[in-house]
């Protein structure tokens, strides 16, 4: 009988885990929901019906997290879903008709993180000038260069796609919830003080996007190869930009207007700006400082 429940593969007792590994966290989950639901009937019922005051989450609120919540899932399992074949991808590549060697693996890889590092910094700032919507759709656009790019058999359109994508990447985990806390923020109804709760059952859900990404990025690389999920996840992009185009609005930086009177003052205390190289001196302070 035990010989007869073993996995065959390792495929099979990692599907039959995660099937278990499933079910005790639904359950719960379940569980918590209940006891959740048993404390504040309990807390009601002793405060009393005179007393008894429920805090109804506003519609503000509500319309708030169906339009976040979506396009930032989307994103995420378009994220999640290029991670597992982004190394094979690479490595099944022929250069001038040599295959793909680990150093050249690692300079494709570090393109990509230097990309980030250097033109990371002023991400920030083109998304409070030119908004945090039109941040998301190229968020979105420069993620699906990237993935494309995958395709290419020359080493420099790898080089330039992979630089693209690592753009892509630090928009994809900056705009969208830049957008969600500037919308918040301009709420009457108290919509910011919901802001944990949004961020909450957003994240919660990312491990099951992860196993759910990476189960499907699984089952296509076995039809097309190491370059089939990153084929596949547009798609994923796509939905997330429809929405954003359709129920988004566009939120910027809101500019400091003082008046004239204020304005000398104003540029006499105003503090020095910081600089990339300030910050540089905090981590590794010089002798003259």
């Amino acid at each position: 009988l035990l010989q007869q429940l073993a996995p065959e593969s390792p495929e099979e007792l990692f599907n039959r885990a995660l099937l278990g590994l499933g079910t005790i966290i639904a359950l719960m989950r379940a569980n918590q929901y209940m006891e959740s639901q048993k404390e504040k009937a309990s807390a009601a019922d002793s405060i009393g019906p005179s007393k008894r005051t429920v805090k109804v989450k506003p519609a503000s609120v509500k319309s708030l997290q169906l339009r976040f919540l979506p396009v930032f899932w989307l994103l995420r399992l378009a994220f999640w879903m290029s991670g597992p074949y982004f190394y094979q991808v690479y490595a099944s590549k022929v250069f001038n008709g040599q295959p793909a060697t680990q150093t050249t693996i690692s300079r494709i890889f570090l393109v990509g993180f230097a990309s980030i590092a250097l033109l990371g910094p002023m991400m920030g700032r083109l998304l409070d000038t030119y908004g945090r919507k039109k941040g998301t759709l190229t968020a979105a656009l420069l993620y699906t260069v990237g993935a494309l790019s995958t395709t290419c058999n020359t080493l420099p359109m790898i080089f330039a796609g992979r630089a693209i994508g690592g753009l892509g990447t630090s928009l994809l985990g900056s705009a969208p919830e830049a957008w969600v806390v500037s919308e918040a923020m301009r709420g009457t109804n108290g919509d910011a003080s919901y802001l944990s709760e949004t961020f909450g059952i957003a994240y919660s859900y990312d491990p099951v996007l992860a196993i759910i990404s990476g189960q499907l990025s699984g089952a296509v690389a076995k039809q097309r190869g190491p370059t089939g999920p990153f084929l596949f996840l547009p798609a994923f992009l796509v939905g997330a930009c429809l929405i954003a185009i359709v129920f988004w609005g566009e939120n910027k930086a809101k500019a400091a207007s003082p008046t004239d009177d204020d304005a000398n003052d104003d540029k006499k205390d105003a503090p020095k700006k910081a600089t990339v190289r300030d910050g540089l001196n905090i981590i590794w302070p010089t002798r003259n400082s």
